[in-house]
C-alpha cells in the first residue's frame, strides 16, 4: 500500500503535457524546424543578431490572426497566442573586466597590445559604462538602451547562479529589458548592435523569459543562453522548464491528492519510528544490513522532499501575490521555483526507486524468487575487488585517452566526457572513425587495448563470478531440508483462523516440492560419493549376514558341536530381530 501510495503523489508531481510544451517551445523560439535563422546552429555574433532580430522578437510580440482579425486582450501574450509572459523577458550579457588577469607573453608583446580570458567570478565586470561601453558621452539615448550599459547586482534582478556547458555565471550583469512594441524592441536591437553592446569580451549572454500557458495549466522558464569562449567559439544552448507550482484545492481529484499526501506523510512517520526503534534494538547489527540503507535512503529522501515542497509552495505564494499587486507588468524569476522543481523531481524519483526495491522483502519466503539478493550478497567480497580493480583499470584508460587525444577529439576535451565516451565504447555504440582520424596509429591501437581488457577480460570475469556464487546458490536452495510453504496457502489460512472460517487448529500442508534429477557434468568429490558408499557396505554386510545364517541352518550346530533347533534358539532369535532392526 505504501509504494502505491508513494507512485500517486510522485505522478500527480509531473504533468504529461510537459515535453510536448518543451517541444513546441524550442521550435518556436529556436526555430529548430527551418534550416535558417536556426538558434542551435548560430556559429558567430552575426548569426547571433540575426537570429535576435528576425526569430526572437517576431514570436514574443503577438501578431495578428491569419486571416487579419485583432487578437483583442491578449496583447501580453507570445505570437502562438497559448502562452502569457509574466512581466517581460530580458537579455543579460556577462563581460570580462578591463583588468583581467590575462598577460600577454612577453615574445608577444610587440605584436599583441592585450588578451582576454576565459569568464570567472573574480575577473567579471561590476562597473557601469555609458552607451558604447565609453566612460561618459553627450549623446542622447532612451532609457532602454543607457541602461543596457549599467551593471545591475543579483538583488536589483532577483536572479540566482546559471551553469552552462563552458562555465559558471554570477547572477548580476547587464541587462536590456524587451519593452515596447514591436518597432521599437526593433530599433533598439539595432542600436545595439551598433554600439558592440556585445564585442570580445562578452563572455556570456542569456535571455531569460517566463511564461503560463493557461490551457494546460503549466509555469514555463526559458533560458537561451551562448556562451563566447576565449578560442573565440560561439556556443549556444537553451533550456525549457515547465512545471506546476501548487495544487488549489478546489475539486475532488486536489482534494485526494491532499488525503494521499497526509497519508504518504503519515507512512513516513511510522517508518522512521520504526527504524530508529530497530537501531535502538539491534545496536551494531543494524548497519550490517543492506536493507537499512535502502529505508534510511527512502525516509531521507521523503522528508528533505517534503520540505522542498513546502518552499515551492511558500515561492508560488509570493509570486503569485507579486503577479497580482503588479498586474503582472512587472519582470518576475521563475529560476528559483525551477530550481526547488528539479530538486523535488530528483528525491521523488529516489524514493521511488528505494520504495520498489522494498518490495523485495516480500519475496524472502521464496528462496528462488529471492535468488538475485542472496547471489550479491554470498559474493560480495569478491564483487567489490573486481569493482576497485575494475575502476582502477577504467580509470587509467580514461586518462590515457584524455591525453592522447585531448586536441584532436571534441569528445576527449574533459575526463567526464572521455569517460562517457568510454562507456559507449563498452556498450559497441562508439564510432570508431573519428578515433582514426584523430591518429591512424595510436587510435585504433588504444582501442583495441581497452577493447581486450575492459570488455573481454573483465567482463568473463565479472560473469564467471556470478555464475560461481549462482551455483553455489542454487545449490543451497535445491538441498535445503526444509520446506517453505506457500505464501498463498498461509495468507488464505490466516485470513480464514481469524475471521474463523475455518478449522483454528488447521495447519498449513507445506507446498511439495517436486523431485529435482540433478544433472552434473564433472566427477562427484569423494566425501559427495560417501553416502552411496556406505548404503553399498550395508548391502554387504547384509548379504555376509545371510549366508552365515543359511550355513548354520544347513549343520544345526553351535561351537561345541551340539545339534540344536536352530528355529527356536533363543540368541538366534535375538540375533534375527537385531538384523532386523537394522
Amino acid at each position: 500500500m505504501f509504494v502505491t501510495v508513494l507512485y500517486i503523489v510522485s505522478y500527480t508531481n509531473r504533468n504529461s503535457n510537459a515535453i510536448l510544451q518543451v517541444q513546441h517551445l524550442s521550435s518556436f523560439f529556436c526555430n529548430t524546424r527551418s534550416s535558417s535563422n536556426n538558434f542551435t546552429d548560430i556559429v558567430s555574433l552575426d548569426d547571433y543578431w540575426d537570429w535576435l532580430q528576425t526569430i526572437f522578437v517576431t514570436g514574443i510580440r503577438i501578431q495578428p490572426w491569419y486571416n487579419g482579425g485583432s487578437v483583442g486582450n491578449m496583447t501580453d501574450f507570445l505570437n502562438d497566442k497559448s502562452n502569457r509572459i509574466i512581466g517581460w523577458s530580458l537579455m543579460r550579457q556577462l563581460r570580462l573586466s578591463r583588468n583581467s588577469s590575462c598577460r600577454v607573453p612577453p615574445a608577444f608583446r610587440t605584436l599583441i597590445d592585450s588578451c582576454k580570458d576565459s569568464y570567472s567570478f573574480s575577473d567579471e565586470e561590476r562597473q557601469s559604462y555609458a552607451p558604447g561601453w565609453l566612460s561618459t558621452t553627450n549623446i542622447n539615448y532612451t532609457i532602454s538602451i543607457r541602461n543596457s550599459f549599467i551593471y545591475r547586482s543579483s538583488d536589483e534582478l532577483d536572479s540566482y547562479v546559471y551553469w552552462g556547458n563552458h562555465g559558471t555565471y554570477s547572477s548580476g550583469g547587464f541587462v536590456y529589458e524587451f519593452l515596447g512594441n514591436f518597432d521599437e524592441i526593433q530599433e533598439n536591437l539595432t542600436l545595439l548592435r551598433n554600439l558592440t553592446w556585445i564585442d570580445e569580451r562578452s563572455r556570456a549572454v542569456m535571455i531569460q523569459l517566463n511564461l503560463y500557458n493557461p490551457n494546460v495549466k503549466l509555469y514555463t522558464s526559458v533560458t537561451l543562453l551562448v556562451e563566447i569562449l576565449s578560442t573565440g567559439e560561439v556556443f549556444p544552448s537553451f533550456r525549457i522548464d515547465p512545471f506546476q507550482m501548487y495544487t488549489e484545492f478546489h475539486d475532488f481529484s486536489s482534494i485526494f491528492y491532499m488525503v494521499i499526501a497526509i497519508i504518504y506523510i503519515l507512512f513516513i512517520v511510522y517508518f522512521t519510528f520504526i527504524e530508529i526503534y530497530s537501531i535502538y534494538k539491534l545496536k551494531k547489527k543494524y548497519f550490517r544490513k543492506m536493507r537499512s540503507y535502502i529505508e534510511w535512503c527512502m525516509i531521507s529522501c521523503s522528508w528533505a522532499g517534503v520540505g522542498v515542497y513546502i518552499s515551492r509552495y511558500n515561492e508560488a505564494q509570493r509570486i503569485g501575490r507579486y503577479f497580482n499587486s503588479t498586474n503582472g507588468f512587472q519582470y518576475i524569476n521563475f529560476q528559483f521555483a525551477t530550481y526547488l522543481n528539479d530538486v523535488l523531481t530528483f528525491l521523488l524519483g529516489f524514493c521511488c526507486f528505494s520504495g520498489t526495491i522494498r518490495l523485495l522483502q516480500l519475496f524472502e519466503i521464496y528462496p528462488r524468487v529471492n535468488i538475485f539478493s542472496r547471489t550479491l550478497h554470498r559474493g560480495f567480497k569478491e564483487i567489490a575487488a573486481f569493482t576497485m580493480m575494475y575502476f582502477l583499470l577504467f580509470s587509467a584508460f580514461v586518462i590515457l585517452f584524455y591525453l592522447l587525444f585531448v586536441s584532436k577529439m571534441i569528445s576527449c576535451s574533459s575526463i567526464l566526457l572521455t569517460a562517457g565516451m568510454l562507456f559507449e565504447m563498452i556498450l559497441l555504440k562508439f564510432d570508431t572513425t573519428d578515433l582514426q582520424d584523430a591518429d591512424p596509429f595510436l587510435g585504433p591501437f588504444v582501442f583495441t587495448l581497452f577493447i581486450y581488457f575492459c570488455v573481454l577480460v573483465c567482463f568473463t570475469m565479472f560473469i564467471v563470478i556470478i555464475i560461481d556464487h549462482f551455483r553455489h546458490v542454487r545449490s543451497e536452495i535445491r538441498n535445503k531440508e526444509t520446506k517453505q510453504p506457500s505464501i498463498l496457502a498461509f495468507i488464505i489460512g490466516d485470513i480464514s483462523k481469524r475471521l474463523g472460517l475455518g478449522n483454528a487448529s488447521a495447519k498449513v500442508h507445506p507446498q511439495q516440492s517436486p523431485a529435482i534429477v540433478i544433472t552434473r557434468s564433472d566427477p562427484p568429490t569423494p566425501i559427495e560419493q560417501l553416502p552411496s558408499k556406505l548404503d553399498e557396505l550395508i548391502l554387504a554386510l547384509d548379504r555376509v549376514h545371510t549366508i552365515c545364517k543359511r550355513l548354520d541352518e544347513m549343520f544345526g550346530l553351535e561351537g561345541n558341536g551340539t545339534l540344536i533347533d536352530a528355529t527356536f534358539h533363543p540368541q538366534q532369535r535375538r540375533r534375527r530381530k537385531k538384523h532386523v532392526v537394522y
